[in-house]
């Protein structure tokens, strides 16, 4: 829970950053853009928190930490698929 909590908080102070950066620059779509994003981010940390330990409730903490880091490694690795090659 304490470390839920502190991602939580890291989370909100990026939001109050980016937003602070892009309205300096001058960009503000950008900025909106920026914390769109990152409230999106936050809801879906929140959410998928919950679920992992629902999920851990009914599966074991093994079988839902394996998931977990299987889900973890396919995203990276899609991100990893579809940055552009020069």
């Amino acid at each position: 829970m304490c470390l839920f909590l502190i991602a939580l908080s890291h989370s909100r102070i990026r939001v109050i950053r980016n937003t602070i950066i892009m309205n300096e620059a001058g960009n503000q779509i950008l900025g909106r853009l920026l914390s769109f994003n990152e409230m999106i981010f936050i809801t879906l940390s929140v959410g998928l928190s919950i679920l992992l330990g629902v999920l851990s409730d009914f599966l074991g903490f093994w079988v839902a930490w394996f998931m977990v880091i299987f889900l973890n490694v396919t995203v990276l690795f899609f991100i990893l698929l579809s940055k552009d090659k020069k």
